[in-house]
């Protein structure tokens, strides 16, 4: 038996999920009672983006999702190394993977976010981003 901290019920530790930090193997709040938070958390926390909209994202602008995803592949398997300045004012940031073309996908400038908007601000859209690459 054990005591939730949340509702103070004693309850049978069949209730309890499993945690080996605790010294009785157990959490310390009850299962519905860590239901009921996850789903407030998850509730505060917003709706996920739509599973249509990234969907149609990928039909409207197939060269720009291709490109996005080779530079995303290309820095996770170390093809490239994301760098920790700016290109553009040399700040100390995480920066933008920016593509002046989306043809040439692994050619990107790292830009800070207010250089990366300034650029488009000036530049418009790359060129290529609604063609299928």
């Amino acid at each position: 038996m054990k005591e939730c901290i949340k509702c103070n019920e004693v309850k049978p530790l069949t209730k309890f999920h499993k945690d080996k930090q605790n010294t009785d193997g157990h959490k310390n709040t009850c299962k519905p009672c860590r239901k009921k938070a996850d789903a407030e958390r998850i509730k505060a926390r917003g709706p996920k983006p739509a599973t249509d909209y990234k969907r149609q994202y990928r039909k409207d602008y197939p060269g720009k999702y291709k490109a996005q995803n080779a530079v995303s592949n290309a820095v996770s398997n170390g093809t490239i190394d994301k760098p920790v300045l700016c290109s553009s004012c040399g700040i100390y940031t995480k920066p933008h993977a920016h593509h002046d073309d989306y043809k040439f996908k692994l050619t990107v400038r790292w830009l800070c976010v207010e250089c990366h908007h300034q650029w488009h601000a000036i530049n418009g859209e790359a060129p290529n981003g609604r063609v299928a690459i």
